[in-house]
């Protein structure tokens, strides 16, 4: 199963450090998998340094820099400044992950806009991609109505709904904008995410791009350890299996979806 373009993974993530666990040997044990792109994505200001320099120096691994919504409480607008900064590095394809979380008790609704609003601005001045985290309780999709409402204020052409967890009628709202929905280990979860398998169903191809979040939600039936990007594969195959179709079709399919996505499809040699 060669060619898996993971759309979007922590590598810098602290908990791959106390395994003493290197973004070298995380990319490599990748490639052993048919994992050979990566985009490896920030969550606020140090990381998304972090994650720039790991890509400009690893064949195969990108970057997306940006300021998680639960983290925008945390910075000033200098930060702003630092994250536009990045996005100006050769290999930082995308912006993210931002977006809006409204789960969490006490949130901060306007602190939250104003640090996605300010992010979207980044995107669209850079012509970046746009890495959506988007979070509601459950049976509420008013954080993707929000989100949706400023995509098209700023007129964001190229974008991917982090780990989606919406329903088929969310999801309809954010393809027919041309925007890809991508698929996590959650697709696996025997008990639960059963709206997420109806949108795996019914969206086509065109618009599915697949991810590991590594090092979270690691797919069954490893759940419950340590996610890595090679664990791509056991999410390939339930998509597979739900949609009735063939592992490469998946495979080459969310890759050409991925190029598309940030703007890759005609830089063969852009490693």
């Amino acid at each position: 199963m060669a060619g898996i373009f993971d759309v979007h993974a922590h590598l810098a993530h602290e908990k791959y450090v106390e395994e003493g666990v290197t973004v070298e040997e995380i990319v490599d044990d990748a490639r052993n998998f048919g994992v050979d792109r990566i985009v490896n994505v920030g969550y606020n200001v140090e990381t998304s340094k972090i994650v720039m320099l790991q890509a400009n120096r690893i064949n195969g691994l990108y970057a997306a820099v940006g300021i998680h919504p639960l983290e925008v409480k945390f910075v000033t607008d200098e930060a702003y400044a630092k994250i536009d900064d990045y996005a100006n590095s050769k290999k930082v394809l995308a912006i993210g992950e931002i977006g809006l979380d409204y789960y969490e008790k006490n949130f901060n609704k306007e602190n939250q806009l104003h640090g996605f609003e300010m992010q979207l601005k980044i995107a669209k001045q850079n012509n970046l991609a746009v890495l959506l985290h988007i979070r509601d309780v459950e049976n509420n999709y008013t954080a993707f109505d929000d989100v949706l409402k400023l995509l098209d204020k700023y007129d964001i052409k190229r974008a991917a709904v982090h780990s989606f967890t919406g329903n088929w009628d969310i999801a309809q709202k954010f393809i027919k904008r041309g925007y890809y929905i991508s698929i996590s280990g959650l697709i696996t979860y025997a008990r639960k995410f059963e709206e997420l398998k109806n949108v795996v169903k019914n969206a086509s191809l065109n618009y599915l791009v697949i991810e590991s979040d590594s090092p979270h939600i690691t797919p069954e039936p490893k759940k419950g350890k340590l996610n890595y990007p090679g664990n791509l594969q056991l999410t390939i195959n339930k998509i597979t299996s739900i949609k009735g179709i063939e592992k490469d079709e998946v495979i080459s399919s969310t890759r050409v979806n991925a190029q598309k996505l940030f703007g890759l499809l005609n830089k063969k040699d852009f490693l």
